[in-house]
Protein backbone atom coordinates (compact mmCIF):
# COMPACT_ATOMS: atom_id res chain seq x y z
CA UNK A 1 0.00 0.00 0.00
CA UNK A 2 1.21 3.39 -1.25
CA UNK A 3 1.19 6.86 0.37
CA UNK A 4 -2.22 8.97 -1.33
CA UNK A 5 -2.11 12.49 -1.29
CA UNK A 6 -5.06 14.35 0.53
CA UNK A 7 -6.74 17.38 -0.41
CA UNK A 8 -9.56 18.15 2.04
CA UNK A 9 -8.89 19.47 5.60
CA UNK A 10 -9.39 16.27 7.20
CA UNK A 11 -7.59 14.44 5.14
CA UNK A 12 -9.10 11.16 5.18
CA UNK A 13 -7.30 7.59 3.69
CA UNK A 14 -8.46 4.84 2.09
CA UNK A 15 -7.47 1.25 3.94
CA UNK A 16 -8.43 -1.94 2.98
CA UNK A 17 -12.15 -0.49 1.99
CA UNK A 18 -12.85 1.71 4.71
CA UNK A 19 -11.79 5.28 5.71
CA UNK A 20 -9.67 5.83 8.54
CA UNK A 21 -9.93 9.30 9.58
CA UNK A 22 -6.50 10.79 10.45
CA UNK A 23 -7.08 14.37 11.27
CA UNK A 24 -6.32 13.95 14.76
CA UNK A 25 -3.24 12.57 14.42
CA UNK A 26 -2.16 15.53 12.13
CA UNK A 27 -3.50 18.50 14.28
CA UNK A 28 -1.05 17.04 16.83
CA UNK A 29 1.64 17.71 14.29
CA UNK A 30 2.52 13.86 13.26
CA UNK A 31 1.61 12.10 10.29
CA UNK A 32 -0.46 9.05 9.26
CA UNK A 33 1.69 5.47 9.64
CA UNK A 34 2.86 4.28 6.28
CA UNK A 35 2.20 0.43 6.56
CA UNK A 36 3.57 -0.13 3.65
CA UNK A 37 6.95 1.50 4.48
CA UNK A 38 6.62 0.32 8.40
CA UNK A 39 6.71 -3.59 6.73
CA UNK A 40 9.49 -3.25 4.11
CA UNK A 41 11.52 -1.66 6.73
CA UNK A 42 11.08 -4.58 9.30
CA UNK A 43 11.25 -7.30 6.25
CA UNK A 44 14.63 -5.37 5.72
CA UNK A 45 15.44 -5.85 9.21
CA UNK A 46 14.93 -9.38 9.70
CA UNK A 47 16.54 -10.02 6.34
CA UNK A 48 19.42 -8.32 7.68
CA UNK A 49 20.09 -10.88 10.92
CA UNK A 50 19.31 -13.57 8.85
CA UNK A 51 22.42 -13.10 7.16
CA UNK A 52 25.26 -16.12 8.04
CA UNK A 53 28.46 -14.94 10.28
CA UNK A 54 29.96 -14.70 6.98
CA UNK A 55 28.12 -12.27 5.67
CA UNK A 56 28.35 -10.74 8.96
CA UNK A 57 31.19 -7.80 9.70
CA UNK A 58 34.09 -10.37 9.30
CA UNK A 59 36.67 -7.10 9.19
CA UNK A 60 35.83 -7.22 13.09
CA UNK A 61 36.46 -10.53 13.77
CA UNK A 62 39.70 -10.05 11.94
CA UNK A 63 40.49 -7.22 13.38
CA UNK A 64 39.96 -8.85 17.18
CA UNK A 65 41.74 -11.99 16.51
CA UNK A 66 44.85 -10.12 15.03
CA UNK A 67 44.93 -8.00 18.44
CA UNK A 68 44.34 -10.93 20.26
CA UNK A 69 47.28 -12.55 18.61
CA UNK A 70 49.57 -10.11 17.90
CA UNK A 71 52.79 -9.31 19.66
CA UNK A 72 53.30 -6.47 21.69
CA UNK A 73 55.80 -5.16 19.51
CA UNK A 74 53.80 -4.80 16.71
CA UNK A 75 51.41 -2.50 18.51
CA UNK A 76 51.22 1.10 17.51
CA UNK A 77 53.37 3.77 19.66
CA UNK A 78 50.01 5.56 20.24
CA UNK A 79 47.75 2.45 21.50
CA UNK A 80 50.64 1.23 23.59
CA UNK A 81 51.22 4.25 25.11
CA UNK A 82 47.31 4.51 25.96
CA UNK A 83 47.10 1.20 26.56
CA UNK A 84 50.17 1.54 29.31
CA UNK A 85 48.80 4.25 31.25
CA UNK A 86 45.48 2.58 31.23
CA UNK A 87 46.64 -0.25 32.99
CA UNK A 88 49.22 1.66 35.54
CA UNK A 89 46.01 3.33 36.45
CA UNK A 90 44.27 0.54 37.36
CA UNK A 91 47.46 -1.09 39.19
CA UNK A 92 47.53 2.25 41.17
CA UNK A 93 43.94 1.76 42.19
CA UNK A 94 44.31 -2.11 42.84
CA UNK A 95 47.04 -1.98 45.03
CA UNK A 96 45.56 1.02 47.01
CA UNK A 97 45.66 -0.62 51.27
CA UNK A 98 48.24 -2.99 50.04
CA UNK A 99 50.83 -2.87 52.50
CA UNK A 100 53.48 -3.89 49.46
CA UNK A 101 52.39 -3.63 46.53
CA UNK A 102 54.47 -3.53 43.23
CA UNK A 103 55.55 -1.05 41.54
CA UNK A 104 52.48 0.19 38.95
CA UNK A 105 54.13 -0.49 35.76
CA UNK A 106 54.95 -4.17 36.54
CA UNK A 107 51.27 -5.13 37.77
CA UNK A 108 48.52 -5.73 35.16
CA UNK A 109 45.01 -6.16 35.55
CA UNK A 110 44.60 -8.36 32.49
CA UNK A 111 47.88 -10.36 32.83
CA UNK A 112 46.85 -13.04 30.65
CA UNK A 113 45.01 -10.81 27.47
CA UNK A 114 46.96 -9.06 25.36
CA UNK A 115 47.01 -5.10 26.05
CA UNK A 116 46.00 -4.82 22.53
CA UNK A 117 42.57 -6.23 22.58
CA UNK A 118 42.27 -4.74 25.75
CA UNK A 119 42.70 -1.40 24.74
CA UNK A 120 41.24 -1.41 21.02
CA UNK A 121 38.38 -3.38 21.50
CA UNK A 122 35.71 -1.59 19.83
CA UNK A 123 35.70 -4.27 16.70
CA UNK A 124 35.69 -7.40 19.00
CA UNK A 125 32.51 -5.57 20.52
CA UNK A 126 30.46 -4.73 17.06
CA UNK A 127 31.12 -8.30 16.24
CA UNK A 128 29.55 -8.94 20.01
CA UNK A 129 26.38 -7.19 19.49
CA UNK A 130 26.23 -8.94 15.57
CA UNK A 131 26.08 -11.96 17.80
CA UNK A 132 23.29 -10.67 20.31
CA UNK A 133 21.35 -9.53 17.44
CA UNK A 134 21.15 -12.59 14.70
CA UNK A 135 19.33 -14.78 16.28
CA UNK A 136 20.19 -18.83 15.08
CA UNK A 137 16.66 -20.09 14.29
CA UNK A 138 17.35 -17.08 10.97
CA UNK A 139 20.43 -19.24 10.05
CA UNK A 140 19.80 -21.48 6.98
CA UNK A 141 21.82 -25.05 6.70
CA UNK A 142 23.65 -27.15 8.92
CA UNK A 143 27.25 -25.58 8.05
CA UNK A 144 25.87 -22.23 8.02
CA UNK A 145 24.46 -22.77 11.69
CA UNK A 146 27.65 -24.25 13.16
CA UNK A 147 30.45 -21.71 11.51
CA UNK A 148 28.08 -18.65 13.20
CA UNK A 149 27.89 -20.75 16.56
CA UNK A 150 31.75 -21.44 16.46
CA UNK A 151 32.69 -17.88 15.27
CA UNK A 152 30.20 -16.69 18.27
CA UNK A 153 31.52 -19.18 20.98
CA UNK A 154 34.84 -18.06 20.15
CA UNK A 155 34.43 -13.59 20.02
CA UNK A 156 32.13 -14.61 23.41
CA UNK A 157 34.98 -16.14 24.86
CA UNK A 158 37.63 -13.35 23.78
CA UNK A 159 34.87 -10.50 25.10
CA UNK A 160 34.66 -12.47 28.62
CA UNK A 161 38.35 -12.25 28.98
CA UNK A 162 37.99 -8.90 28.30
CA UNK A 163 35.21 -8.13 29.82
CA UNK A 164 35.54 -10.15 33.48
CA UNK A 165 39.27 -8.49 33.86
CA UNK A 166 40.36 -12.46 34.81
CA UNK A 167 44.34 -12.13 35.63
CA UNK A 168 45.88 -15.16 34.58
CA UNK A 169 44.05 -18.56 34.82
CA UNK A 170 40.26 -19.63 34.42
CA UNK A 171 41.19 -22.59 37.18
CA UNK A 172 39.45 -22.35 40.43
CA UNK A 173 36.85 -20.25 41.19
CA UNK A 174 37.37 -18.18 38.06
CA UNK A 175 36.24 -20.86 36.32
CA UNK A 176 32.83 -20.65 37.58
CA UNK A 177 32.61 -17.36 37.02
CA UNK A 178 33.78 -17.25 33.56
CA UNK A 179 31.74 -20.12 32.27
CA UNK A 180 28.81 -20.29 34.45
CA UNK A 181 27.82 -16.67 36.10
CA UNK A 182 28.56 -14.34 33.70
CA UNK A 183 26.18 -13.71 31.09
CA UNK A 184 26.11 -12.88 27.42
CA UNK A 185 23.78 -12.78 24.93
CA UNK A 186 23.28 -14.98 21.71
CA UNK A 187 20.24 -14.20 19.35
CA UNK A 188 18.35 -12.24 21.85
CA UNK A 189 18.79 -14.61 24.74
CA UNK A 190 20.41 -14.44 27.45
CA UNK A 191 22.97 -17.60 28.35
CA UNK A 192 26.63 -18.09 29.40
CA UNK A 193 29.67 -19.74 27.98
CA UNK A 194 28.98 -22.85 29.13
CA UNK A 195 25.11 -23.20 28.62
CA UNK A 196 25.80 -22.36 24.74
CA UNK A 197 28.25 -24.95 24.59
CA UNK A 198 26.20 -27.53 26.44
CA UNK A 199 22.73 -26.94 25.74
CA UNK A 200 23.52 -25.64 22.14
CA UNK A 201 26.43 -26.46 20.24
CA UNK A 202 27.06 -29.31 21.33
CA UNK A 203 23.62 -30.69 20.79
CA UNK A 204 23.20 -29.21 17.13
CA UNK A 205 26.32 -30.75 16.50
CA UNK A 206 25.70 -34.27 17.74
CA UNK A 207 22.57 -34.51 15.19
CA UNK A 208 24.35 -33.88 12.57
CA UNK A 209 27.63 -36.37 13.40
CA UNK A 210 30.15 -33.58 14.07
CA UNK A 211 31.97 -34.26 16.60
CA UNK A 212 35.14 -31.96 15.55
CA UNK A 213 33.55 -28.90 17.00
CA UNK A 214 35.84 -29.85 19.88
CA UNK A 215 38.79 -28.94 17.84
CA UNK A 216 37.79 -25.44 16.64
CA UNK A 217 36.31 -24.29 19.94
CA UNK A 218 38.17 -21.88 22.29
CA UNK A 219 38.07 -20.67 25.63
CA UNK A 220 41.52 -18.57 25.35
CA UNK A 221 42.80 -20.83 27.97
CA UNK A 222 46.58 -22.00 26.60
CA UNK A 223 45.23 -25.98 26.38
CA UNK A 224 42.36 -25.31 24.26
CA UNK A 225 42.79 -25.57 20.55
CA UNK A 226 44.58 -22.56 19.00
CA UNK A 227 42.26 -19.66 17.97
CA UNK A 228 41.89 -19.47 14.02
CA UNK A 229 43.31 -16.51 12.30
CA UNK A 230 40.55 -15.95 10.25
CA UNK A 231 36.22 -17.23 10.99
CA UNK A 232 35.01 -20.25 10.09
CA UNK A 233 32.85 -20.43 6.82
CA UNK A 234 29.86 -22.80 5.83
CA UNK A 235 30.98 -23.34 2.36
CA UNK A 236 34.70 -25.01 3.63
CA UNK A 237 33.83 -25.84 7.04
CA UNK A 238 33.91 -29.17 6.86
CA UNK A 239 37.70 -28.44 4.92
CA UNK A 240 38.85 -26.17 8.03
CA UNK A 241 37.28 -28.83 11.08
CA UNK A 242 39.51 -31.52 9.31
CA UNK A 243 42.70 -29.12 9.53
CA UNK A 244 42.16 -28.09 13.23
CA UNK A 245 41.61 -31.56 14.06
CA UNK A 246 44.72 -32.65 12.62
CA UNK A 247 46.91 -29.96 14.02
CA UNK A 248 45.30 -30.34 17.50
CA UNK A 249 46.58 -34.30 17.82
CA UNK A 250 49.48 -32.93 15.78
CA UNK A 251 50.56 -31.26 19.44
CA UNK A 252 52.46 -33.56 22.41
CA UNK A 253 50.31 -32.46 24.59
CA UNK A 254 47.18 -33.52 23.04
CA UNK A 255 48.24 -36.34 21.59
CA UNK A 256 51.50 -38.51 22.45
CA UNK A 257 52.13 -42.19 23.01
CA UNK A 258 54.81 -43.56 25.31
CA UNK A 259 56.04 -46.86 24.27
CA UNK A 260 57.74 -48.04 27.33
CA UNK A 261 54.61 -47.33 29.57
CA UNK A 262 52.26 -49.11 26.72
CA UNK A 263 50.14 -46.23 27.43
CA UNK A 264 48.85 -43.29 25.19
CA UNK A 265 48.90 -39.62 26.46
CA UNK A 266 45.28 -37.52 25.12
CA UNK A 267 43.88 -33.86 25.74
CA UNK A 268 41.45 -33.64 28.74
CA UNK A 269 39.21 -32.50 26.13
CA UNK A 270 38.72 -36.23 25.41
CA UNK A 271 37.62 -37.03 28.64
CA UNK A 272 35.46 -33.83 29.74
CA UNK A 273 33.21 -35.33 26.54
CA UNK A 274 33.48 -38.70 25.73
CA UNK A 275 30.42 -39.19 24.67
CA UNK A 276 30.45 -36.78 21.89
CA UNK A 277 33.84 -39.11 20.44
CA UNK A 278 32.53 -42.87 21.36
CA UNK A 279 31.47 -45.13 20.58
CA UNK A 280 30.03 -43.09 17.56
CA UNK A 281 33.54 -42.54 15.63
CA UNK A 282 35.84 -45.32 17.59
CA UNK A 283 36.15 -48.01 19.20
CA UNK A 284 37.37 -46.13 22.27
CA UNK A 285 39.32 -42.65 22.63
CA UNK A 286 42.45 -43.97 21.55
CA UNK A 287 40.72 -44.90 17.94
CA UNK A 288 39.31 -41.88 17.97
CA UNK A 289 42.32 -40.19 17.94
CA UNK A 290 44.11 -42.32 15.52
CA UNK A 291 42.26 -40.71 12.61
CA UNK A 292 43.80 -37.32 13.32
CA UNK A 293 47.41 -38.14 14.52
CA UNK A 294 50.11 -37.98 12.72
CA UNK A 295 50.60 -41.71 13.78
CA UNK A 296 48.10 -44.00 14.88
CA UNK A 297 48.80 -45.86 18.30
CA UNK A 298 47.87 -49.18 19.30
CA UNK A 299 44.26 -48.95 20.61
CA UNK A 300 44.47 -51.47 23.49
CA UNK A 301 47.31 -49.39 25.14
CA UNK A 302 45.77 -47.58 28.64
CA UNK A 303 44.62 -43.80 28.22
CA UNK A 304 46.25 -41.15 30.36
CA UNK A 305 45.06 -37.66 30.18
CA UNK A 306 47.34 -34.85 29.67
CA UNK A 307 46.18 -32.12 33.36
CA UNK A 308 44.47 -29.19 31.09
CA UNK A 309 46.33 -25.83 31.71
CA UNK A 310 43.38 -23.45 32.45
CA UNK A 311 46.19 -20.44 32.17
CA UNK A 312 44.94 -17.54 30.02
CA UNK A 313 46.61 -17.31 26.70
CA UNK A 314 47.00 -15.53 23.79
CA UNK A 315 47.24 -18.36 21.29
CA UNK A 316 50.45 -17.15 19.80
CA UNK A 317 52.00 -21.04 20.30
CA UNK A 318 53.36 -22.04 16.48
CA UNK A 319 50.76 -23.95 14.19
Amino acid sequence: MSRIGYHSPRRMRQCEGEFVDHAPVERAGMRPVDQEGANREHSERRSMRSRSSEHAPMKLWLNSVNLWTRPREAISSRRAFHAKRAAQRRAARASVGRRSAAPSSERSPLQGVPRSLAADRADLDAYVRHVADTPLDTLHGQHEKLAHMINAYNALSMYNVVESGIRVSHAGLAKVRFFVLRKLTVGGVQTSLFDFENHVIRPFARTIGEPRIHFALNCSAVACPVLPRTPFRSATLDAELESEARAFFARPENFRVDAAARSVWLSEILEFYPEDFVPAFGRNLIDFANRYAPQAAPVDWEVRFTPYDWTVANSRRAR
